[in-house]
């Protein structure tokens, strides 16, 4: 909730004003209040007690806040959108970094030079050239089959990183079900139900962490 709702203020998405005055009366007017009141009620009621609760009236407001969070924020058409947006950006960044560390640039199909990417490979193609001789020239053959096996390797990446969206698609409703789920209160109120969904949210969000990754990874 507290992070969630930082991250959206420094989005321009919502502000401290958005959400309800009277949640804002009981808990807080601001993250660091709203995190001080539920540590401080959780305390107080579970205290000489067999498990970690709240008291009703906090666990109630908390309950009200994160349905307030899920229809403004979590469902977003400016959130979602920002998704897409992130996607691309850390996509683009991840291959110009690659690019700007030195990889390799693919070899005409003409036979022409297969230079590094680094300002040093490039200079020693260009006097290579201008002698008339370059010892990384690509003879008509091999530039064919390395563009027959380039094309096969696109398509299995293509392959691939569609099946990586469904499944972060995948991944991205189980997290959504199960923050849901931790909102109930039957699940609140009872502490061994709630850490099993927590365990549960930390799993999912670590496959998320996963396939993201590999999903930025390839071009």
């Amino acid at each position: 909730i507290h992070h969630d709702m930082d991250d959206a203020e420094r989005a321009g998405i919502l502000c401290e004003e958005d959400i309800p005055l009277h949640l804002r009366n009981l808990l807080g007017k601001s993250t660091r209040e709203r995190l001080n009141t539920f540590v401080h009620d959780i305390v107080r009621n579970s205290t000489d007690r067999d498990k970690v609760c709240m008291s009703e009236e906090i666990g109630t407001a908390m309950r009200e806040l994160r349905e307030f969070l899920f229809r403004n924020l979590y469902t977003n058409d400016q959130a979602k959108r920002e998704e897409k947006k992130a996607q691309v950006t850390s996509t683009s960044k991840y291959i110009k970094d690659l690019k700007a560390g030195g990889s390799s640039v693919p070899a005409s199909p003409a036979g022409g030079s297969a230079g590094s990417a680094s300002p040093a490979g490039a200079q020693q193609n260009e006097a290579a050239g201008r002698e008339g001789f370059d010892d990384r020239t690509i003879d008509a053959a091999e530039a064919r089959l390395l563009n027959k096996k380039r094309d096969a390797e696109i398509k299995r990446q293509k392959r691939r990183k569609a099946k990586l969206e469904e499944d972060i698609e995948k991944t991205e409703q189980e997290i959504e079900d199960i923050q849901q789920k931790m909102c109930e209160p039957e699940v609140l109120q009872d502490h061994r139900k709630l850490n099993d969904y927590s365990e549960r949210l930390d799993e999912a969000k670590s496959t998320l962490d996963d396939l993201y990754e590999e999903w930025m990874s390839i071009e």
